[in-house]
């Protein structure tokens, strides 16, 4: 061969000078062959005797023969446990070398060129990395956009191959921008709905995987909606493939980021909206944990609002879960259908509340509460029958907080105490505050009567539920309270810790029922739960909950008997743990005897500031 013989004749005069020969220390006839080689390179390259690809395979093939005859070289055999025998095939050494002679605009010239597609993934990477350093974006995306696009040769060998590249370059594009990676995602879907080959498509699903987790752990709403989009191609050719490529990419982990984006938005972004109702029941769900634990009224709005812009099919899935979910799931949608279809809530409630144990009862009134729907009182009132005593009271209260006095019906024979099973006196108080918050006329004869019913010479009704029932008539009807509180014994005091009226103001999503006191010095207290008890410091207290500071964690949605050591009989109340702040254990009264609650309601104001 006339080039090889040139190639030689050009190696030759080094080897007899020793000039740059063996300086890494490898044997002189492997520097000899090393050298040939790339002379040989260089010179098919110089008088266009044969294409880069050519070129590429000639190198190829000398590098296997470089390999083989290092291994037969004894030098080789004494440096086995050298770290010598890690290093790179001759092969991908050759690669490199042969890319360090080519001048740049040659480079750039093969990289975008058709042949990209036969270039080493090695000298591509090395480039486009050069590239990144000397901060040249266009570039390394005109020759990234350029490498996914080669892609689709026609040949099976070439694509196989191709492809093999696309997996070691991945990385790649990964770290690329949003335009790229889009336009890599739909080529690869597009080849991936087209192959046969079940190796190429295990190396092309690999690369659409890796690319559609960065789009969809990523903010950029156009690239999720892309993926999906390229999913959906790929499903109308290979609907198992897609359905696992689309499980594997885990389009779910980007839905908490995509649904921040879209509460920054008002109204909600429409691409946002058309991402979600591609991945409709994942994000269904993620809409109903967001709302059971959303704080502000402006975010809960937002989240009704996305919802409703789901469509039908979102409401019917609410339904559909409602209806035939198992217990500890379905009340969670309870917020969400009471603002989306409360008719078909109402009916299911009936159906499913009297199977359902007084945790998830427990559920079903606080997610009504959350929901803010203008129809909650009335949900709560058609369901009450149904709902355990210990769960009642929160209902009671949140029908005041409503607003919604068309059930006050029952409120009224509440009050009397000629409903729900004789009603005990707690229930009868919480039905007095609801009239209170409710301004209901008709409760005012009732609330008299309370007040200023006496047998012999003493009053018929429990203290704090007379205070109760002249806080709510002066609510109702101030002119008759005052008539009334003259002849009533109750001092100015007692009326100090007023029932709260609901407020369009608070931001929160839950008002508080009653003012909260800071307490000065705080309240040892102990906790007595079904583990055990705890020791809790009580810094801020109401009539109808508080904060403090356990000595031992206390998860969410622990049930207690709270005794606080205050006076020499000390009070109690059941009370029921929230989620916890910090250090900090906020806590409900589920339900209190009237004594104790007049107990409280005396510590409470020992600790007012002066009026």
């Amino acid at each position: 061969n006339i080039g090889a013989q040139a190639a030689l004749e050009q190696v030759l005069p080094s080897v007899i000078s020793g000039g740059s020969f063996n300086s890494s220390g490898a044997p002189a006839l492997m520097e000899v062959a090393e050298h040939m080689a790339l002379a040989y390179a260089g010179q098919c390259r110089e008088q266009g005797d044969l294409d880069i690809s050519s070129i590429l395979a000639v190198l190829d093939r000398m590098g296997r023969e470089i390999d083989a005859l290092r291994k037969t070289l004894s030098a080789r055999e004494e440096n086995l446990s050298s770290p010598r025998s890690a290093e790179k095939p001759f092969t991908q050494v050759l690669d490199q070398k042969f890319w360090s002679t080519l001048p740049e605009e040659k480079k750039l010239s093969l990289l975008l060129s058709p042949e990209a597609a036969t270039l080493p993934p090695a000298v591509v990477r090395a480039h486009v990395e050069e590239l990144f350093a000397r901060g040249e974006w266009g570039r390394v995306t005109e020759i990234l956009g350029h490498y996914a696009r080669c892609c689709g040769p026609a040949d099976p060998t070439a694509l196989h191959g191709t492809a093999q590249r696309m997996k070691e370059l991945i990385d790649l594009y990964e770290g690329s921008g949003e335009e790229l990676l889009e336009e890599a995602i739909g080529l690869l879907a597009r080849r991936l709905a087209q192959e046969a080959d079940s190796g190429t498509r295990d190396m092309l699903a690999e690369c659409l995987v890796r690319l559609g987790r960065k789009a969809s752990q990523g903010k950029s709403v156009p690239s999720m909606l892309h993926t999906l989009t390229a999913l959906e191609t790929l499903r109308q050719h290979e609907p198992a493939l897609a359905s696992t490529v689309r499980q594997r990419i885990g389009m779910e982990s980007g839905l908490p980021g995509l649904i921040d984006a879209a509460l920054a938005g008002t109204p909600p972004p429409q691409e946002v909206v058309e991402v979600l109702r591609r991945v409709l029941i994942p994000a269904v769900r993620e809409l109903v944990v967001r709302l059971g634990s959303c704080q502000r009224r402006d975010q809960r709005e937002c989240l009704v609002e996305l919802a409703a812009a789901l469509g039908p099919e979102a409401t019917g899935y609410l339904r559909q879960l409602i209806s035939t979910g198992p217990s500890e799931e379905s009340v969670r949608t309870v917020g969400l259908l009471a603002r989306l279809d409360p008719s078909a809530l109402e009916e299911a409630l009936n159906l499913r509340l009297p199977r359902c144990n007084s945790a998830c009862q427990e559920t079903v009134v606080r997610q009504l509460a959350v929901s803010g729907a203008p129809v909650r009182g009335r949900l709560l009132a058609g369901i009450r029958d149904k709902l355990d005593p210990c769960v009642l009271p929160a209902a009671l209260d949140e029908i005041g907080m409503s607003g919604d006095a068309v059930h006050a019906g029952f409120l009224l024979k509440l009050a009397r105490g000629e409903d729900f099973r004789s009603a005990s006196p707690y229930l009868r108080l919480k039905a007095v505050e609801a009239l209170g918050r409710l301004r209901e006329v008709n409760a005012v004869e009732i609330l008299e009567e309370i007040i200023l019913a006496r047998r012999r010479w003493r009053w018929v009704h429990p203290q704090e539920l007379r205070v109760a029932a002249a806080q709510a008539l002066e609510k109702v009807e101030p002119t008759a309270a005052r008539r009334v509180l003259g002849a009533s014994e109750i001092s100015p005091e007692d009326l100090i810790l007023t029932p709260l009226d609901p407020s369009p103001d608070v931001p929160g999503v839950r008002q508080r029922l009653y003012p909260r006191v800071h307490l000065a010095e705080p309240l040892e207290a102990v906790a007595v739960t079904p583990r055990g008890q705890v020791q809790l410091r009580v810094s801020n207290l109401s009539l109808g909950g508080g904060l403090g500071v356990p000595l031992v964690p206390l998860a969410a949605g622990t049930h207690a008997r709270l005794e606080f050591k205050v006076g020499w009989r000390g009070l109690q109340a059941r009370v029921v743990v929230r989620d916890p702040r910090g250090q900090n254990a906020p806590f409900e009264v589920a339900e209190i005897d009237l004594e104790n609650r007049l107990a409280l309601r005396r510590v409470l104001r020992r600790f007012l500031p002066p009026a």
